[in-house]
């Protein structure tokens, strides 16, 4: 249940095909080989690891960076928070995915038997990149709402206090 409220819907791909190098001169064609599944299933933990990490620092500047009491302000950069978390969970996929190394399954292309680094396709990783999008933004509004209903208590929790019971900012536009 823990991995599936990490990943949403996409879960790591198992036996993710690859292009295999070209042959060699007379040597016939391979039309595929696959990905090392335990090296894509840590690309994903990682994806996951990181999104749920930059939800949590986002969360904390949102509320602990100010120090006023409830005002449109902080309304504001609450929901700008909550948009920002979604659109960084987004790319976190992708730039995880393009700088963390991926070797194809040593054996599974004729053309290169060995272990080799390949890169994952945009097509891969489209679909956690969707998922970190609504992952994003539904972790920050729970977290949120953890954070202010736990910490809300302690007076010692600077903006976690100040914005109890705020979860859910909105404002009253007669008020300003």
């Amino acid at each position: 249940m823990l991995l599936w409220l990490l990943h949403l819907w996409a879960q790591p791909p198992v036996g993710a095909r690859l292009d295999c190098p070209p042959p060699r001169a007379g040597d016939p064609y391979d039309p595929g080989g696959l990905f090392n599944a335990a090296e894509i299933a840590a690309r994903w933990q990682m994806m996951a690891l990181a999104s749920l990490a930059l939800v949590v620092a986002l969360l904390l500047g949102c509320y602990l960076l100010p120090r006023a009491s409830l005002n449109r302000g902080f309304v504001v950069r609450w929901w700008a928070t909550l948009g920002l978390s979604g659109v960084l969970c987004l790319f976190v996929p992708l730039a995880v995915g393009m700088y963390a190394p991926v070797h194809a399954r040593a054996g599974s292309c004729s053309t290169r038997p060995a272990a080799f680094l390949a890169e994952l396709p945009f097509e891969l990783l489209l679909p956690r990149m969707l998922a970190g999008l609504v992952w994003g933004l539904l972790a920050f509004a729970a977290v949120s709402l953890l954070a202010t209903a736990l910490l809300g208590r302690w007076s010692g929790a600077g903006g976690f206090f100040h914005y109890r019971g705020c979860p859910w900012p909105r404002w009253n536009p007669g008020q300003g």
